[in-house]
């Protein structure tokens, strides 16, 4: 019944509201999440979006975005209750749309709505999402919010998003007339976690060269290592099993496009090299996203998708610092 009545709601007061809102520009939205489940099935939430924001007529805005969510399931040691019935984590595309409404200069209520795309096994289910926030001048904005996927047992959660705002816009032809003519350098330090669960941490060298005022080209290597959860090798020379984890050195190349100002979507593919003779090296694609500021710092969040099976895909936030040879 929730489904049957909030999405039309939305979508009537979207388009009613359009009509006064021709000149206003929209804005994109990043953020990153993280949050507790209210059951025993799932633990911890991960989550990252992208979306656009449209102020509509008075104090209502539009909002549209995707974005990647993944739940860590709960350990079965030591509990007695044990009510996970999935036997592994949960990963889900939410593709959603919604309204914003100001309540003061600083603090909004939001209500967003869609599609939880996930895999076969999970099977896709309506996601819907109330929220209340408090947003910055400079484009910071945090709110506390509550998420529904209604299909999946226990994927009830409460999180915090930290966001950032900016306008829709290509980056500026000034920029790019400095970097434009030769290759620049980088470095960068990563953690996140595997979807299958365990610590991720990774460093990484890239070296990068404007294209054009839209498109950038980059080269990376590095080095990553994954925590393997609840999977050991037996060492026959110590005669006992251990956890050693996953070790690989990347080589990528791929693209950074700019449709912001500061904010990029990036691509990059090629080897991922393991170090471990058992484990066998793969492709390794990784689509992100992130924010290059002036005074060389980029922010950002990356997926890693392997073909290898022994290799786990991971999600990690990215810092790195860009300097001119």
């Amino acid at each position: 019944m929730k489904k049957k009545l909030f999405i039309p709601l939305i979508l009537i007061l979207m388009n009613t509201s359009f009509a006064h809102a021709q000149n206003e520009p929209w804005r994109w939205n990043i953020g990153v999440t993280g949050g507790e489940a209210s059951s025993k099935t799932f633990g911890s939430r991960l989550g990252v979006d992208i979306g656009l924001e449209k102020k509509l007529a008075g104090p209502i805005s539009a909002t549209m975005g995707v974005g990647f969510t993944h739940l860590f399931e709960k350990s079965i040691y030591g509990l007695v209750d044990y009510s996970a019935p999935y036997g592994e984590s949960y990963n889900a595309f939410p593709v959603k749309a919604g309204l914003k409404l100001s309540v003061s200069k600083s603090i909004y209520l939001g209500a967003d709505a869609g599609v939880a795309l996930s895999s076969k096994r999970y099977g896709n289910s309506f996601i819907w999402s109330p929220s209340v926030g408090f947003a910055l001048d400079n484009g910071l904005n945090f709110s506390l919010h509550y998420e529904n996927i209604e299909r999946i047992r226990g994927a009830q959660t409460i999180g915090l998003r930290i966001g950032y705002g900016l306008p829709f816009n290509k980056k500026s032809s000034s920029d790019g007339k400095q970097e434009i003519q030769s290759w620049q350098m980088g470095v960068g330090f990563s953690t996140g976690a595997a979807w299958s669960g365990g610590l991720m941490l990774g460093g990484e060298i890239f070296a990068y060269k404007l294209l054009n005022e839209y498109l950038e080209a980059v080269l990376t290597t590095g080095f990553s290592h994954t925590e393997k959860q609840l999977s050991f090798s037996w060492d026959a020379k110590a005669g006992r099993y251990y956890n050693r984890g996953i070790d690989l050195i990347p080589l990528k190349g791929g693209l950074r496009f700019y449709p912001g100002n500061s904010f990029y979507l990036s691509g990059d593919a090629g080897a991922a090299i393991s170090t471990n003779s058992i484990i066998k090296s793969g492709f390794n694609y990784t689509p992100g996203m992130g924010l290059r500021f002036h005074n060389g710092l980029d922010l950002g969040i990356k997926f890693d998708f392997y073909t290898s099976q022994a290799i786990p895909n991971t999600v990690a936030a990215k810092i790195g610092y860009r300097f001119k040879l």
